[in-house]
């Protein structure tokens, strides 16, 4: 997301390359939720052009990732099997993975590859999803 923030200005000022410039917004505003980004100057928190999310209410990966930390450290120090809950907050933390996981999909489908036509278009490079083969 901060790679496509520093692209993203210099693409939006040339008008050749202003759909790439707010395809590369839109493409943030969306994944913001998902890391957390959700802050002033992010595309969809305050001081930006979507909806507001609250990331205390919120399922973002750095959530989801203190919660399953939590719950291994627990596990980790004890001499016997997970408590209820350090399993409760492993089952939180894969129920709320299981819509940002569809979401991510959904990204990756529409914005990602409307992303990669674009700048295709102008002979750039393409945005390479690592893992994603």
């Amino acid at each position: 997301s901060e790679k496509l923030e520093g692209l993203e200005k210099p693409m939006s000022a040339k008008p050749e390359t202003a759909t790439i410039g707010q395809a590369m917004h839109d493409l943030r505003a969306k994944l913001g939720p998902l890391t957390g980004e959700t802050g002033p100057g992010a595309p969809g928190g305050a001081g930006g052009a979507g909806p507001q999310s609250s990331a205390s209410n919120s399922a973002s990966l750095g959530r989801i990732t203190m919660l399953l930390t939590q719950a291994l450290s627990a596990a980790d120090g004890a001499d016997a099997a997970p408590t209820e809950s350090c399993e409760a907050a492993a089952h939180k933390a894969e129920q709320m993975l299981a819509p940002m996981r569809d979401q991510w999909n959904r990204i990756k489908k529409e914005d990602v590859e409307r992303l990669n036509t674009l700048l295709a278009g102008q002979g750039l490079g393409q945005i390479e999803i690592i893992g994603d083969r």
